[in-house]
């Protein structure tokens, strides 16, 4: 019996199987990639959506008190944030809105037929929210996975600069620490661009109190308190009212320093300037730029008849300039009258409105007589300084305004006292639009 054997090579698989592997791996692998292009493709058209609402949200609060009064303009706000979107994401400003839909949108929405621009009141208005056109990104790679595109749609919402109204006699740019000082103006009012801290027997009586800030730490129209007639009212912040006022020129006379003053001195430029006790210092008409110390010994005075402004700046006699942020208190021109008295009276030719004016950056502070007997007749104008006063009873001013950055008394009953008040209207804080995040 012949018996046969048959052989059967065994057929070796495992090169097909790594192919297969491979050419799944690089279906998967270009399957990821492809999606990292079209989701890289699609974060940077959201970027620039979100750059373009943001534009368009600080373009539109910018836009919507264009002269800082009361009423606003939505249709130029409007109109600013389409354009800035237009600019910055290519939307259409004539068809590009046209049924938007925000179902977030706030209160107003004053653009017929688009949700997408809206705004917190119909009447003054306080914030303002743009949401993007939505946006269709095409798909690439990623349509072969049944990806065909990835809609884009950003928001934004700006805090508007708002607008401010009002006047004030006696204005302060910064916040005031009381200590007990009174302020009294008559039939005018009194604003305070920043909070007020008072101490217990500080007073203050005006035709009306207008502050930026806080009353001791609390909201200007819910606190109650006696120590204010009348009653505190909150308000916009605002600007310097007098930011483009144009500082004196230098004349031509330079006087240097005096030691000692019992006569009668002229305009012109001048540097350090004492009174000595008991001296009566008598000033001629016109302008007097200061570049150093003008002090007052005990029971002097330093008088006008009329027409004076003394102008407080920086450099020296024979280089007078304006004084920069990098100028130290104890520096450059300023007065001190706290053991003297002051009977001047405003001013100088162009500057008729001033008895006293201190350069825009001068560090220096304005210290006045507390004691009675100073009384200044016309406007003080002195952005950067505290108004400083010792004693127990008020200095007056008759007419004004007084403009400074804060005040500083000692003790009860000093102060201030305006009478036959000048006002100047308050102007809008200049500081742009922010998005509220």
């Amino acid at each position: 019996m012949v018996v046969v054997h048959v052989s059967r090579r065994r057929t070796d698989e495992s090169g097909v199987i790594a192919i297969l592997v491979a050419l799944v791996t690089c279906v998967v692998l270009f399957g990821i990639a492809a999606l990292v292009v079209d989701l890289g493709l699609a974060r940077d058209t959201k970027q620039a959506s979100q750059i373009a609402s943001d534009a368009s949200a600080l373009a539109a609060a910018t836009a919507l008190y264009p002269d800082m009064t009361g009423t606003p303009d939505f249709v130029g706000a409007v109109a600013a944030a389409k354009t800035y979107a237009q600019k910055n994401f290519g939307v259409d400003s004539a068809t590009g809105w046209s049924g938007c839909v925000d179902a977030g949108a706030q209160t107003y929405k004053p653009d017929p037929g688009n949700q997408c621009i809206s705004f917190d009141a119909a009447t003054s208005p306080t914030k303002v929210r743009v949401v993007m056109p939505s946006q269709a990104v095409r798909a690439g790679f990623g349509a072969v996975y049944g990806v065909s595109t990835y809609t884009i749609s950003t928001q934004a919402r700006a805090v508007v600069a708002s607008p401010v109204s009002g006047s004030c006699a006696l204005c302060f740019l910064g916040d005031v620490d009381t200590n007990n000082s009174d302020f009294t103006v008559s039939a005018a009012s009194i604003a305070v661009d920043g909070s007020i801290t008072s101490g217990p027997n500080s007073f203050w009586t005006a035709g009306g109190i207008l502050v930026a800030g806080t009353v001791n730490g609390l909201d200007p129209d819910t606190i109650t308190s006696s120590n204010y007639s009348p009653h505190p009212q909150q308000t916009a912040p605002f600007a310097d009212p007098f930011a483009s006022l144009a500082m004196p020129a230098t004349p031509a006379q330079v006087r240097g320093n005096v030691a000692g003053c019992n006569a009668t001195i002229q305009p012109g430029v001048y540097g350090n300037v004492s009174l000595g006790n008991n001296d009566t210092c008598t000033l001629a008409p016109g302008l007097y730029v200061i570049t150093g110390l003008w002090q007052e010994g005990n029971h002097s005075l330093l008088k006008s008849s009329g027409g004076v402004t003394l102008y407080f700046t920086c450099g020296t006699t024979a280089a007078v300039r304006a004084c920069l942020d990098t100028d130290v208190a104890g520096t450059g021109g300023r007065l001190d009258a706290k053991n003297g008295a002051l009977s001047i009276a405003a001013g100088a030719p162009g500057y008729t409105g001033f008895a006293i004016i201190y350069d825009r950056k001068n560090p220096n502070a304005l210290e006045l007589q507390g004691n009675g007997g100073t009384e200044v007749t016309g406007g003080i104008y002195a952005p950067n300084a505290s108004m400083t006063f010792n004693g127990t009873s008020k200095f007056g001013v008759s007419g004004g305004p007084v403009v400074v950055r804060s005040a500083d008394g000692v003790g009860n009953g000093s102060g201030i006292s305006v009478t036959n008040a000048t006002s100047t209207n308050l102007t809008s804080d200049p500081s742009p639009a922010s998005l509220d995040r």
